[in-house]
């Protein structure tokens, strides 16, 4: 979970000047606020639990890329500008990428989880 999360923060720490580099030559107004949707999300899993926390991390992430994997396929064939498109091409593997991480993540998880119920229902019988 932690190397996952490790490994996401340098990629788009990385990334962070590209998308706004092409959209300011696409002459596009990039939002500097966090989205509520990613505000709402934050504020979840801060209050769960860490086995909680994992399952509802590891869902949403698996969720969140696909997404992701999914509107960057579209820009990077039919974006407004060509800096656009580039972008997109270009940010595709590493969010395909991610994605498969986060399945991963997301199966491993539930084999803790599903193990977890297993060892907690043998010690109360």
């Amino acid at each position: 979970m932690k190397d996952f999360a490790k490994r996401l923060v340098e990629d788009h720490s990385r990334a962070s000047k590209a998308p706004e580099e092409a959209a300011a030559k696409a002459k596009i107004q990039v939002p500097t606020e966090t989205p509520r949707k990613a505000k709402k999300a934050q504020e979840k899993l801060s209050k769960l639990s860490s086995a909680e926390f994992d399952r509802a991390f590891s869902n949403m992430m698996v969720e969140e890329h696909k997404n992701d994997v999914k509107a960057f396929e579209k820009q990077s064939r039919t974006g407004q500008s060509p800096e656009i498109r580039e972008f997109a091409a270009k940010t595709l593997p590493t969010l395909q990428e991610h994605l498969r991480l986060a399945e991963q993540l997301e199966i491993a998880t539930k084999r803790t989880a599903d193990s977890n119920k297993q060892v907690e229902s043998g010690a109360s019988k």
